[in-house]
């Protein structure tokens, strides 16, 4: 009934998943659904099209992308488009810059990240009778190391666990198999950048847990070898994000950081997108940061 719909809340809670399936199931009403970061040009084409096409409802997944638009801009018009009602989806929080770029003030819904024991629950309900090829302990513990905020990701580390064990013909996953699969560096449908590359590898060879020693470690080590530097806030979201990962363990309250998997394969990570030239900076980085980490 409303005139739009705002949805925000962090990668993997099921946002435009259960967004889809909603319209699809409890509306006759036909939906027109784009994804901003990956079809924007082709938006950018549509925006007339769109304006004259028969559905009242117009889906705009990544919707905070238009927040980098200039006034002015064709693409804001659609906000404004008479008899529709858009239903926009962001992973930003940044919530009233949002909103204020909404025309029409929309109903605001926020999905709270997956807990461990929520990730559990809903995993044993996927695997129904597959469950008990995986021990209990060693489920318990892949949903307390993996199993805050983004289930995809979750899940995608179960299933490299998985076929890992599968490939050396074992029927049933124990906790020392778990442990020894979550312990190896695994970029499997893990985007990990140059830069969150890098703080990995502070983690590992800085010689300290405090947040503070860590990043400054990191920064000495990025700029003499000319690296990419960031902010102190940048790194604390990027220890979030390689804590959600599996990388390294994060405790916020304490601002501590420490490694999750095995050092001797820090140096190995590779990077989303396998660009030769990053590649390269990072190990030749990760060599300086080996050499004058503290042990």
């Amino acid at each position: 009934r409303c005139q739009g719909l705002y949805i925000l809340g962090i990668p993997g809670t099921g946002k435009t998943r259960l967004t889809l399936e909603l319209l699809n199931a409890r509306t006759s009403t036909p939906f027109y659904y784009v994804n901003l970061k990956h079809r924007y040009s082709a938006l950018r084409s549509e925006i007339q099209r769109i304006k004259s096409r028969p559905e009242t409802i117009i889906v705009l997944d990544e919707v905070d992308e238009l927040l980098r638009l200039r006034k002015g801009d064709p693409l804001t018009d659609i906000f404004s488009f008479e008899g529709k009602k858009i239903i926009g989806i962001a992973n930003t929080l940044n919530l009233f810059q949002c909103v204020q770029s909404l025309a029409r003030s929309p109903v605001v819904i926020a999905f709270v990240p997956y807990t461990s024991s929520s990730t559990l629950e809903i995993t044993k309900s996927v695997l129904g009778d597959s469950e008990h090829c995986i021990d209990k302990d060693a489920l318990r513990l892949w949903a307390k190391r993996m199993g805050h905020g983004d289930i995809r990701r979750a899940w995608n580390r179960l299933i490299s666990v998985l076929d890992a064990m599968e490939s050396q013909g074992k029927r049933q996953i124990a906790l020392p198999d778990m442990i020894q699969g979550l312990n190896v560096p695994d970029c499997t449908g893990l985007q990990l950048t140059l830069a969150e590359a890098l703080i990995v590898a502070a983690v590992a060879y800085a010689g300290a847990r405090e947040f503070h020693k860590i990043y400054n470690f990191h920064c000495q080590c990025v700029s003499a070898m000319s690296g990419p530097t960031t902010n102190m806030n940048v790194f604390v979201e990027h220890l979030g994000n390689l804590h959600n990962q599996g990388f390294v363990e994060v405790d916020r309250k304490n601002k501590t950081a420490v490694l999750r998997v095995d050092k001797s394969g820090v140096m190995n990570l590779k990077l989303a997108g396998g660009q030769p030239i990053q590649q390269a900076k990072f190990e030749e980085i990760c060599k300086y940061m080996e050499e004058h980490g503290q042990t």
